[in-house]
């Protein structure tokens, strides 16, 4: 889900357009079949590692049924601790680089000691027994991403 509001981060945005993310998110996680997974690589400024190369607020919902977040705990070392947060909350953020992760009700932060990129996509590959397949730039059809992120845009914000 992408904000309207151009900011790097969700923190970054006023809480108005925060809490509207954060509730279109969710409302696409209730209508998934099983449960749904949020995340976000919450980048200060364009440019960051963390942000991916994309310098847009973004959250990710991710039809995803068991603890990613324990998962990629377990399988991948990012100094600092989970801490719950609510999408309110989440201002207290605008100048961290932080991860962002969980379930409607049971979201957690980490604030970045050093920018972290893809770690969900590593964990995610990880997961999925693809330890070497995280990297979108090696694994990515530009032509097919961009015409299908051009459709949504269209679709979404016409």
């Amino acid at each position: 889900m992408i904000s309207q509001v151009h900011e790097t981060a969700s923190a970054r945005l006023g809480e108005k357009q925060r809490l509207a993310l954060f509730e279109d998110a969710l409302s696409v996680a209730r209508s998934m079949p099983g449960s749904a997974f949020l995340f976000e690589h919450g980048a200060v400024a364009s440019g960051s590692a963390t942000a991916c190369a994309t310098a847009h607020a973004h959250l990710h919902v991710l039809p995803f049924d068991d603890d990613l977040l324990e998962y990629a705990n377990r399988h991948l070392a990012v100094p600092g601790s989970w801490k719950p947060i609510d999408p309110q909350s989440l201002g207290d953020y605008l100048n961290t680089e932080y991860l962002l992760a969980g379930r409607e009700g049971s979201l957690f932060v980490k604030s970045l000691i050093q920018p972290t990129s893809q770690y969900f996509r590593k964990a995610i590959a990880h997961y999925l027994g693809e330890p070497e397949e995280w990297n979108w730039r090696d694994r990515c059809d530009v032509d097919d991403t961009y015409m299908q992120t051009h459709d949504f845009l269209n679709a979404r914000f016409a």
